[in-house]
């Protein structure tokens, strides 16, 4: 039951990849309209693909809501979960990407 939960956690884990220098790059220039907005595109990463100590620091979190970020030589990770839930049959899906001024945004339905 527990390994079926962890998929389903997993399985909604986001890992978004080269966002890093997209959102730096918008925040030096580009308009200073608040609705300003640049489609990022990302790449969802199974739990295999990830890196070992991403992997660790994900499973000591699962149990909880979590938020954060994750960067490599080569990639930034934005990893998004709601914690261990009662039943199976959950994923995340991702509405939107975008930077904007000097963020990147993420749209999430659970």
């Amino acid at each position: 039951m527990c390994r079926k939960i962890w998929g389903k956690v997993m399985a909604v884990m986001l890992a978004l990849l080269i966002i890093t220098p997209v959102c730096a790059m918008t925040g030096c220039s580009g308009s200073k309209e608040p609705d300003n907005k640049t489609s990022v595109d990302y790449t969802v990463v199974e739990n295999a693909d990830l890196p070992e100590e991403l992997r660790k620091l994900i499973e000591s979190k699962k149990d909880k809501v979590m938020r954060l970020t994750y960067t490599t030589k080569d990639y930034t990770y934005v990893v998004a979960g709601y914690g261990t839930r009662e039943t199976s049959g959950y994923s995340i899906k991702v509405n939107d990407v975008y930077t904007g001024i000097m963020r990147c945004t993420l749209t999430l339905t659970l």
